[in-house]
Formats: structure tokens, C-alpha cells, sequence
């Protein structure tokens, strides 16, 4: 099923960074967005997610213009987790993850028994449960992305798009992140669309991998292997990441 798709969309600020874009995202699907540094990967998903207006074109979520939405009800369709550190050290894991059904709850917020159910299950799917009365301070950057995520999931969206969020993470939580992102696209069939700088996990996560060509003022979309048959690599990436790609593809 297609859950959000662009139109011939144009993204950027005053001038077009990429222009007729036309990408899908599917449910229970993975995809990874790469590039370089200054690429622009940033606005698209701004783009994407309704913070940033079109320059052309249109982005559709659930077969309706994105625009056409409220903000309280598009919250109930895309999660978003941005990469920023939070400053809100002394909020506890629950209170933290119970802000995800805002879009749920009447005006003053007040949580009823569905709701609990919704963090308490959000806490389990991300594995941090026994965390959920702790301080974001007292976690580990890994676990503190994943009561992030867990915030997103508590919103119930089909939708999850995620800004670098293995960025300030050590080896084995970048790991643990990716996959548990995975799983979540495929057991929930949720459609999670995230940029990341560490294409080795991307490769072996990720269902499809979306590469933004900022020269070309396009986005090459493809599995892996389907990507490894052009060039796409090697010119972004310069040719030792292209033969790394190609070992890591091959098993060599």
C-alpha cells in the first residue's frame, strides 16, 4: 500500500535544491535516505512531513494532499523524530512517551485508559518498559532514541520519519536502532522513511535506500543491489565506498 508519494515535487528555499521528484514510501517498508553532508536530505524530510511548503508540485499521504490536512489530524498519520538532543533531561521515560497521544487526548490532555495502553505498548515495542519512571537523564543515548521512538509509535501513525537518529549513537545502538526500526516497518507495517550518514547499516537494514544526487537535482531509488548496477556510489560517495558497497553486497 502506498502511504505517502510525491508529484513532480520541487523542495528547497529560495531556489530548488531537487526538482521533479516522484517517490513513493509503502507500508511495511524501510527506506534509507543517504548523501552527503549539505545534500539537502533535511529539507526533503521537512518536506515530507508537512514543516516546510512545496516549491512545486505536491506530496500525498494517505492519497490526499498533504496540505489538505489539519495539523492535529496529520499527527495521527506521520510520527516525526528529529535528531536534536533534548534539554528536558528530568522528564521521566513515561511522560515523555505519553506526549505521542496528544493528538488523542481532549484539550487538557488528560489520558484515559486506551492511551495507557497505547505508551505501555509503545514502551514494550521498543524494549524500555522497565525504564518508563526513570529520567531521560539517566538513560543512554540508545535508550534515550528509543524513548523517542517510542513516542512516535505511541501516536499510532502509519507514518514514521526520522532525522539521522542513529547520529550520536556508539556502534552497537546504531545496530540495535536500525533493526529495531525494521522489525517495527515489518511487524506493524509501518512505513519508516529515516536519513542516515551509516550506509554499512543501511545496507543491511534497510528494504530501499533513496540516494540524493544534490548535482543532479534528483533522488535515485532502489534496493541495494538494484542501486549497486549504476554508478550512484562511486559519484557521491567516490569510488573506495563504491567498492566497499560492492564487498559488503557480495560478501567479499
Amino acid at each position: 500500500m502506498v502511504t505517502v508519494e510525491t508529484r513532480n515535487l520541487s523542495i528547497g528555499y529560495t531556489k530548488p535544491l531537487y526538482t521533479g521528484l516522484n517517490l513513493q514510501m509503502h507500508s511495511g517498508q524501510m527506506i534509507a535516505l543517504l548523501g552527503l553532508n549539505g545534500a539537502g536530505k533535511s529539507t526533503l524530510l521537512k518536506t515530507l512531513c508537512g514543516f516546510l511548503k512545496p516549491l512545486e508540485g505536491d506530496v500525498a499521504v494517505m492519497g490526499k494532499s498533504l496540505g489538505s490536512y489539519q495539523r492535529s489530524r496529520l499527527a495521527t498519520i506521520v510520527g516525526v523524530v528529529l535528531t536534536e538532543r533534548t534539554s528536558a533531561g528530568g522528564m521521566s521515560v513515561f511522560d515523555l512517551v505519553s506526549m505521542g497521544r496528544y493528538p488523542h487526548t481532549d484539550f487538557l490532555g488528560k489520558l484515559k485508559d486506551s492511551d495507557i495502553d497505547a505508551i505501555n505498548s509503545a514502551l514494550n515495542a521498543v524494549g524500555i518498559s522497565h525504564k518508563a519512571n526513570n529520567a531521560l537523564a539517566q538513560l543512554s543515548d540508545g535508550e534515550r532514541q528509543k524513548a523517542f521512538i517510542a513516542k512516535a509509535l505511541a501516536q499510532q501513525c502509519p507514518v514514521i520519519i526520522l532525522d539521522e537518529p542513529t547520529a550520536f549513537l556508539d556502534v552497537k545502538s546504531r545496530i540495535e536502532t536500525m533493526d529495531l526500526l525494521s522489525n517495527l516497518a515489518h511487524e506493524q507495517s509501518k512505513t519508516i522513511l529515516l536519513s542516515t550518514h551509516d550506509l554499512d547499516t543501511a545496507l543491511r537494514s534497510a528494504d530501499m535506500l533513496w540516494v540524493a544526487d544534490s548535482a543532479g537535482k534528483k533522488v535515485e531509488c532502489g534496493t541495494a543491489d538494484e542501486l549497486l548496477e549504476t554508478d550512484i556510489f562511486g559519484r557521491i560517495f567516490g569510488p573506495k565506498v563504491a567498492e566497499m558497497v560492492y564487498s559488503s553486497l557480495r560478501g567479499k
